[in-house]
């Protein structure tokens, strides 16, 4: 097992990443590369961290299974700003109204919940919303699928689509070393 791991993180090593064209194209090639092996939610979560990485200083990777039930959390000085549930398998309702009560719990009054399988049945926001709020007071939003997610984040990044696309790929690849992809 040790020379096989050895190897393994050879060949990662020679990994050479090639950035896209647009965002459309970085987009298809995201939902393949989740879709063929999510490796335990590692990929889906590293994706998250490296597009926040894209318009925000303090993105944190908790690592896979963390207690505090927090995949992604962005910060400030420490402070906890927006608690991320990344989720590559279908959930319902009750997994976004979770996520408002593990931000709550961990001082986070803002959640987001990112749910990236490709069976993922659309989610009753407007509801949740509501109700994670009245019973935990976070502000919650719920993205469904790679799409969504690229395109929230690039209209929010301080950065042009095409430079997300040339950029991301590194920074995508970073995450994943992180994260034992």
């Amino acid at each position: 097992r040790i020379a096989f791991t050895e190897l393994e993180r050879a060949a990662a090593d020679e990994i050479v990443v090639q950035e896209a064209n647009d965002l459309a194209e970085l987009t298809r090639t995201l939902a393949v590369f989740l879709r063929d092996d999510p490796e335990g939610g590692r990929r889906g979560q590293a994706l998250v961290a490296a597009l926040l990485d894209l318009g925000h200083e303090e993105v944190h990777l908790s690592p896979i299974n963390d207690p505090t039930g927090i995949d992604v959390s962005l910060t400030d000085e420490g402070r906890l700003l927006l608690a991320v549930e990344v989720k590559q398998k279908a959930v319902d309702e009750s997994v976004a109204l979770h996520t408002a009560g593990r931000a709550a719990s961990n001082g986070a009054d803002k959640a987001l919940l990112v749910a990236l399988a490709s069976d993922q049945r659309p989610l009753d926001r407007e509801r949740v919303r509501k109700q994670a709020a009245e019973r935990h007071g976070v502000t919650l939003s719920v993205w469904e699928g790679v799409e969504e997610l690229v395109s929230e984040v690039a209209l929010q990044a301080p950065l042009s689509a095409s430079e997300i696309a040339r950029e991301f790929p590194g920074v995508y690849l970073r995450r994943m070393r992180e994260h034992d992809v």
